[in-house]
C-alpha cells in the first residue's frame, strides 16, 4: 500500500519543522510495511497520485511552530487549486476512479481549506468547536466518542480534543459525539446534527472519502504545537491505522 501525505497539512508541516510530531504514526506505518511519501507543495496534488492508494490530508492549513524555520514559506497560498478541485482533472476525479481520501480536519478556522475540498465531493464540514461541556471548564478533557459499530474495528475509546463537525449526508457514520458535547466556538452548531468520522462512497469504481474532525489525534504525546499531541489517547493510533488500512484495502 502506498500512502501520500499532503505536505500542506498542519501536522505534517510541524513534523517537517521539528522531526517529532508524527514519529509514532509514521513508525507504525513503517512497522506494517506501508510505503509513504509527501507531496511537493509547489505543484498540483492530483498529478502526484499516479501510484498512490490513499491520500492523507491532516488539516490543510498554514502552521509553523515558533522558533523553527517554516516548512512552507510565509505567504504561500494554501487554497486548493481549481485543477485539484475539478471533477474532471482533480482529486474528486481521482477518487471517482477508485482513489481513497482520508481527510482529517480540525476545529473552527482550521476547516477553511478542508471544507472547500469536502464541498467538491458534496460533503459538508462545519467550523464548530465541539468539546466536553464542563462547569467549571478544565482544559484538555477529551471527548470519548461513540462507536456506531458500522465497521468492525472494536475501538470504543477514540478520544479527540476540540473538533469540527462532519455532516453525515449520504455517508456511513463511524463515530458520533457523546452526550454532553457542546459547540464551544459560539457558532451554534448542534453536535447531534454532525459526527466525528463519516465514510462516504464516491463514484462507481470503489472510491471513498473518509472525513474525520481532529487531526491532532495524529500528533505525538509530549509535543504541543499547534496543540498537545493526542496519538497516545485511548485508541487514537489504532483508529488512524484502521482508517488508512481500510481505505487501502488491507482490512474490512
Amino acid at each position: 500500500m502506498n500512502i501520500m501525505f499532503d505536505s500542506m497539512g498542519t501536522q505534517v508541516q510541524v513534523h517537517n519543522e521539528t522531526s517529532n510530531r508524527l514519529v509514532t504514526l509514521l513508525g507504525a506505518l513503517d512497522n506494517q510495511g506501508t510505503t509513504y511519501a509527501f507531496t511537493d507543495y509547489t505543484q498540483n496534488i492530483t498529478p502526484q497520485l499516479s501510484d498512490t492508494d490513499v491520500l492523507v490530508i491532516l488539516t490543510h492549513y498554514p502552521e509553523t511552530q515558533p522558533g523553527y524555520t517554516p516548512a512552507i514559506p510565509a505567504g504561500t497560498n494554501f487554497a486548493f487549486s481549481s485543477f485539484d478541485l475539478s471533477a474532471t482533472t482533480g482529486i474528486p476525479n481521482w477518487v471517482s476512479n477508485g482513489g481513497q481520501l482520508l481527510l482529517i480536519s480540525n476545529h473552527t478556522t482550521f476547516t477553511t481549506y478542508d471544507s472547500t475540498l469536502a464541498n467538491a465531493f458534496g460533503i459538508t464540514i462545519v467550523p464548530a468547536g465541539f468539546e466536553v461541556q464542563q462547569t467549571p471548564f478544565t482544559p484538555l478533557v477529551p471527548l470519548v466518542l461513540v462507536n456506531t459499530q458500522a465497521l468492525d474495528w472494536q475501538l470504543n475509546n477514540v478520544e479527540p480534543l476540540l473538533t469540527c463537525g462532519v455532516a453525515p449526508g449520504n455517508g456511513t457514520v463511524l463515530y458520533n459525539f457523546p452526550p454532553g458535547t457542546i459547540d464551544g466556538s459560539g457558532n451554534g452548531y448542534d453536535p447531534a446534527d454532525y459526527a466525528f468520522a463519516v465514510l462516504f462512497p464516491y463514484g462507481t469504481n470503489g472510491g471513498n472519502v473518509l472525513v474525520a474532525a481532529r487531526s491532532g489525534i495524529a500528533g505525538d504525546a509530549g509535543t504541543g504545537w499547534p496543540a498537545p499531541g493526542e496519538v497516545g489517547n485511548g485508541s487514537n493510533l489504532s483508529f488512524l491505522l484502521n482508517c488508512i488500512n481500510y481505505l487501502g484495502g488491507t482490512i474490512t
